[in-house]
């Protein structure tokens, strides 16, 4: 596979209605997607109107471990947006909610050393496109 066509298919992602189109079409499931959870979807949860920033920032730390503060500090720098850690968190959850977003647990083997391999939750969308819709970075 050819790395064009394989960036193509993370920006397109496994969306089901997707799968069968190609081009700008196939993308625009994800950014579609992206739209209906900013301005409608994360809503519903719990009833608080919240913007896309978190969800920029979010994408720009993806399979990491960052911290709420590390979240929000980005936010700051970013999109000159403030949140407070507490706020994160509840945007977060409710993410978690609607299957946006999934944390990966830590992992801590049973080792003779002082320290867990891995200390934090792993963070990452439920699919690698709605990172690349945040960005609106599927343009061919």
């Amino acid at each position: 596979m050819e790395l064009d066509e394989l960036a193509f298919l993370i920006a397109r992602g496994g969306w089901p209605g997707a799968l069968d189109l190609s081009g700008d079409y196939a993308l625009q499931q994800a950014r579609n997607y992206f739209e209906a959870v900013v301005h409608a979807d994360i809503s519903r949860v719990d009833g608080v109107r919240r913007g896309a920033a978190l969800l920029r920032s979010y994408a720009r730390i993806v399979s990491t471990q960052a911290k709420l503060s590390t979240i929000a500090a980005d936010m700051r720098e970013a999109e000159v947006a403030t949140l407070s850690v507490d706020s994160i968190a509840s945007y977060l959850a409710a993410l978690e909610n609607i299957f946006v977003i999934e944390e990966a647990e830590n992992w801590s083997p049973r080792l003779r050393a002082r320290t867990a391999v891995r200390s934090s939750r792993t963070r990452y969308f439920t699919d690698p496109s709605i990172a690349v819709a945040a960005f609106d970075a599927a343009d061919s």
